[in-house]
C-alpha cells in the first residue's frame, strides 16, 4: 500500500468516525451502528493491506 492510499483511508476513517460520534450524540442507534461498521471495515482493510505489503 502506498502512503497516499494509507492517508486516504485514514482520512475516510476520520470522516466516518465523526459521523459515528454525531449519531451517538443524537442517540440514533441505527446510524451509529452503520457508521461503526464502516469505521471497523476501514480499520480491517488498512490492517489487511499493511500485512499484504510486508
Amino acid at each position: 500500500m502506498t502512503n497516499k492510499q494509507y492517508f486516504k483511508l485514514e482520512e475516510l476513517k476520520h470522516k466516518y468516525n465523526q459521523k459515528l460520534m454525531e449519531a451517538q450524540e443524537a442517540n440514533d442507534e441505527q446510524e451509529a451502528t452503520y457508521f461503526s461498521g464502516v469505521v471497523n471495515g476501514i480499520q480491517i482493510t488498512v490492517r489487511e493491506l499493511l500485512e499484504d505489503s510486508e
